[in-house]
């Protein structure tokens, strides 16, 4: 049998997976302060967009078909599992707020996913949507989904910091 040398590997757990977001100060420009923290994210979508396959077949082809790759299609709406509480309720209202308030003048929401034991960080432009009414279910969490248009490339770059909320306090609410 040959020798085989082994890449080490280190196996990560999503435990402490972090979601923040950001809005522009320039327009097309990444912000790059601290980024607010989305608190009670349950589920994450995996963002790896394929490219189209463009089919360049012809009939000089005897045994299969062949192509080039095309353009990726970016995700309609991409969707974030979070648990819905009072707080998430009016952090997101401040989100869709301050949002509605930077298009006017093309300034864009920016969101980050930082995994601890990855150096980079991924970052992305998205359109947010707003709150819908959350499913329920005997025996479950109250939980819903926020939808995020991305509308650009993902990048990967250090970790900004991520904060608190700084909105009304959950105690605040009730």
């Amino acid at each position: 049998m040959a020798d085989i040398e082994r890449t080490p590997r280190i196996d990560l757990a999503s435990a402490g997976v972090a979601v923040g977001y950001a809005f522009e100060t320039t327009a097309g420009t990444m912000p790059s302060g601290s980024y607010t923290h989305l608190s009670g994210v349950s589920d994450i979508p995996e963002m790896n967009e394929s490219p189209e396959m463009i089919d360049t077949t012809t009939l000089d082809e005897l045994t299969e078909r062949v192509g080039v790759p095309g353009l990726k299609a970016l995700p309609s709406a991409t969707g974030f599992t979070v648990n819905y509480t009072e707080t998430l309720k009016s952090q997101w209202k401040d989100v869709m707020s301050k949002y509605n308030s930077g298009k006017e003048s093309g300034k864009r929401m920016w969101v980050t996913i930082v995994f601890p034991g990855i150096s980079d960080a991924f970052f992305f432009p998205v359109e947010p949507s707003p709150l819908g009414v959350p499913g329920v279910g005997v025996g479950n969490v109250l939980s819903t989904t926020v939808y995020m248009t991305k509308i650009g490339e993902v990048q990967m770059e250090a970790a900004h910091e991520i904060v608190a909320w700084s909105g009304a306090s959950v105690s605040s609410l009730t």
